[in-house]
């Protein structure tokens, strides 16, 4: 069965883990946010050096990742 993912920013391992658990997925998204990558990777064109890519801190925080994005969409912000 095939499937598509629609996201607005989505970090590399994110699509690691869904091209491996799913191999059949079509991911479409807005952006990449690979900004945790060692600077020499950063360097590289996105997915020249696909394993050493991260857009996750030590936390799982999205990195540069959307600011207070997530809080207006739900309003948590208030």
């Amino acid at each position: 069965k095939k499937f598509i993912a629609v996201n607005l920013i989505v970090t590399p391992e994110y699509l690691r883990r869904m091209t491996s658990e799913h191999p059949d997925v079509v991911i479409y998204a807005l952006r990449l946010d690979r900004g945790a990558s060692p600077d020499d990777v950063l360097q590289t064109k996105p997915g020249a050096r696909w394993s050493e890519e991260s857009g996750l801190t030590d936390k799982q925080y999205i990195v540069p990742g959307g600011g207070g994005f997530g809080e207006i969409m739900n309003n948590a912000w208030c």
